[in-house]
């Protein structure tokens, strides 16, 4: 049934194919990757209300630095820098780079891309250390921050320069970048200075992109792509096992065996910081008060079990994210003793107490397969899991503090340990958590703040998930990913 529909599926996104972009139809598939995905772009800009992830991003803009795939920083759209004064840096660009319009890059557009951030409390907060952005001449500008240089660069990991006169030009009201429904090469609306070109797009079916000839970086043998919109798990998988599609995002750990068979598909694990928190308060539970009652709960906690099980051991233990952990954290919560569990609690004369756990909805299947282990694995210690999901995040920022336990996931592209910390403590699920418990004290960094909720068990970082794809064997796929887990699709290519 579900192959029989995914056939519809492939037919619909074919006739999309040849209405909108005959060329790509008629090529080869060697020149054209089909890649499967969940959910595609409701907007082509970086710094829109509902923005590009990062692995669009990249794909039409280039970021001023990024993180490399060997871990090493980048030079993008910057020649060089040097600090000329205390606090201020000079940044100097690669001259004759040029956005898909035509238009030349020169230091007004990221004055103007600066502008754009700072319209976005989201974007604002990453950038809120920046003083000012000054410009020197046509391709040198001073940034002005608090911020120490390599906490500067790693931000500016994720700043994208767009296209000044074109998106000033466009005859849109209050809004440069208005949510887009379909875009064809003859009405493109993103210019940016990228290795691909927008050339066609149905926010319901899917996603196509040409390698820009002109790019400033372009290499050999660069693939065209089709990102196609498969929302089924399930039929992501059917489709690359029956050959519709070239390559599959989010595979199933049921459907790991059915790829590893196959001689001539692959399947590829990159380390990821997606990473399952679980936040203890004891604001309204006399229980969680007491460091004992919690050690408990941590000991009730099989993560090795979750890991081998729900994950089939893609994935790690307290290792979530290098620079997030320092080597005294690692192992801090991963003890599993129900036997110890139970004494603990049998000294505080507690046989039996129900417990409130709010967590985010997530259309992951291993963050339902979590939750149920959760509840089976306390209920065994004799507390019970009264579990509420949302997928709104005001309800979530206006009722989190009314649980006991929070169970959420977070993730980041950054690189620089202050940065992460920060970004932990103020831009994740956890921040409402977080952001009182650390204001209260005044003695420690952020840092070293969170190792002593982890030692107090006020925070049990469970364990990081691996991100799965499936691929056809004939790509050299898994050489692609950033150390931040970015896939640079440019560098995708077949195997010689």
């Amino acid at each position: 049934m579900v192959r029989a529909n995914w056939g519809r599926i492939f037919a619909i996104v074919y006739l999309f194919m040849l209405c909108y972009a005959p060329q790509v139809a008629s090529s080869t598939s060697q020149n054209n990757v089909i890649i499967a995905v969940t959910q595609l772009p409701e907007n082509f800009s970086p710094y829109a209300n509902s923005p590009l992830s990062l692995s669009y991003a990249h794909l039409f803009f280039d970021p001023l630095v990024r993180w490399g795939i060997n871990g090493k920083l980048e030079k993008r759209l910057l020649r060089d820098w040097r600090v000329i004064k205390p606090g201020v840096i000079r940044f100097y660009l690669k001259n004759n780079i040029y956005f898909h319009s035509g238009n030349r890059l020169t230091s007004n557009d990221v004055l103007w891309s600066y502008a754009q951030i700072k319209k976005r409390a989201k974007f604002k907060f990453f950038f809120s250390a920046i003083k000012k952005i000054s410009r020197v001449n046509t391709h040198t500008f001073d940034i002005d921050s608090t911020l120490s240089q390599d906490e500067l660069l790693d931000y500016l990991s994720d700043f994208f320069v767009l296209d000044e006169q074109y998106y000033t030009h466009l005859n849109v009201e209050n809004s440069p970048f208005p949510p887009i429904t379909r875009s064809t090469a003859l009405m493109p609306m993103v210019s940016g200075t990228g290795p691909y070109k927008l050339r066609a797009f149905n926010i319901n079916l899917a996603l196509q992109v040409t390698a820009d000839k002109n790019y400033w970086d372009a290499q050999e043998n660069t693939l065209d792509i089709t990102f196609l919109k498969i929302k089924s798990q399930r039929a992501r998988v059917y489709a690359l096992l029956s050959g519709d599609v070239d390559i599959s995002h989010a595979v199933l750990k049921k459907q790991i065996q059915s790829i590893e068979v196959e001689k001539n598909k692959q399947l590829v694990s990159i380390g990821s910081s997606r990473s399952f928190y679980l936040s203890l308060s004891g604001k309204h539970s006399s229980l969680l008060k007491v460091a004992s009652a919690r050690k408990a709960i941590s000991l009730a906690i099989n993560q090795q079990g979750m890991l081998d099980n729900i994950l089939q051991g893609l994935g790690h233990i307290n290792s979530t994210y290098s620079p997030l952990l320092t080597r005294e954290s690692i192992g801090l919560n991963n003890e599993y003793n129900v036997k110890k569990a139970r004494e603990l609690l049998t000294k505080m004369e507690i046989s039996s107490q129900q417990l409130t756990l709010l967590t985010f909805k997530s259309n992951r299947v291993d963050h339902e397969e979590v939750l149920k282990a959760l509840k089976n694995m306390l209920q065994r210690v004799g507390l019970q899991l009264l579990v509420t999901q949302t997928d709104s995040k005001d309800e979530w920022l206006k009722t989190m503090e009314h649980y006991d336990l929070t169970l959420s996931t977070w993730q980041s592209s950054l690189m620089d340990r202050k940065n992460i910390y920060k970004s932990l403590f103020a831009d994740s699920l956890l921040a409402p958590y977080l952001g009182p418990l650390y204001a209260a004290q005044s003695t420690l960094n952020r840092d070293d703040f969170f190792k002593k909720l982890l030692q107090q068990q006020r925070v049990i970082l469970l364990f990081s998930v691996d991100e799965l794809w499936g691929a056809d064997r004939k790509y050299a796929f898994k050489n692609i990913f950033s150390v931040n887990e970015v896939p640079y699709w440019q560098y995708l290519r077949v195997k010689k």
